[in-house]
Parts: C-alpha cells; structure tokens; sequence
C-alpha cells in the first residue's frame, strides 16, 4: 500500500464526545503531534435547544451554552492527557453536528483523528455514522481508532460534557 504524505502545514483534527474511544482518539492524536511537532485541535460540537434541557431550569442563553460546552471540553481534555501534554491543544467547541463540525474543519487539518464506536451495521443504517460520513467527506487523511482497541476500564467521561450533548429524535 502506498504511503500518502500529510500536509506541510495543518494541525491534527481530533473529534471529542466524552466517550472512552473518544478519549483513545484524543491520546493517540497527542502522541502523534508530539511526534510530528503538530499542534492537535481537539473539536466538540453540540446542539444547541433550550426546550430540551433540564426541566427545572430556565434555559440558557447561546453564549453561555458554548461557555459550558468549552470548559467541559477543558476538563475532559486535561483528565484525559493532563494539563501538560505532549503536544500544544487548542479547543474548539461547534454548534453543529459532529460530521458536519468536523467535515468543514477538516479543511485546514493535516489529518482528522476519530474514534469508531463500533455500533454495527443495523444501528448505522438507522442512525448514520460520524466516523463514515468524516471517511467519505474529510478534505484530509482520517484516523480511525477502533472500540475494540479502548480497555473497558477506560470508562465514559461524558460526564464532563454532562447537559452538553441533546439528542434529537431516533427515528
């Protein structure tokens, strides 16, 4: 198989959601940057409907939800590399769903860095997929890092990004 050349230029892309292969995705990203003097863009994107938030509450405004959304996205980074990792970060919160998020950033990325949750077939027909809709739309390389790779004892850090994430209708 021939080896495609990166980019001169160009930051490493990584898509964060909270979940243990995401957080796979996140450190194999930093090592990467680390290795090839790259910074790492670490990007989490979010919809933004107050009707569905928390019921006892009143909604919040845009502004303070992407206020929310980026410290979330702080805490999880640094509980998942440390607050002096190997490669420089920049954080990067979008109101918009993830594929489309990280399809239009990828056009200044050397590479997009993903993790697979790995939901099967059924359930990708039914709902899509970020990781192969990134695959057949990223501008750059993308790096997929597999489920079956995390160790279960990674566990999900979506609690960091709790309130954060509102899902829209299934079907």
């Amino acid at each position: 198989m021939k080896k495609l050349p990166l980019p001169e230029s160009g930051e490493i892309l990584v898509g964060v959601d909270g979940s243990a292969v995401s957080g796979a995705a996140l450190r194999w990203a930093v090592d990467e940057g680390a290795r090839s003097g790259r910074d790492v863009r670490a990007l989490h994107a979010w919809i933004y409907d107050p009707l569905h938030g928390p019921q006892t509450s009143p909604p919040v405004s845009v502004h303070d939800a992407r206020v929310a959304q980026r410290q979330g996205l702080e805490k999880l980074v640094h509980a998942l590399v440390g607050s002096d990792p190997a490669a420089t970060i920049r954080f990067e919160v979008a109101r918009d769903t993830p594929a489309n998020a990280l399809v239009r950033a990828s056009h200044s990325a050397a590479m997009l860095v993903l993790g697979s949750h790995g939901y099967g077939k059924l359930l990708q027909l039914m709902l899509g997929s970020v990781s192969s809709q990134c695959v057949r739309e990223a501008a750059c390389p993308v790096v997929i890092i597999p489920a079956r790779t995390v160790p279960e004892d990674d566990g999900d850090h979506t609690e960091a990004l709790a309130g954060t994430y509102l899902p829209g209708p299934l079907l």
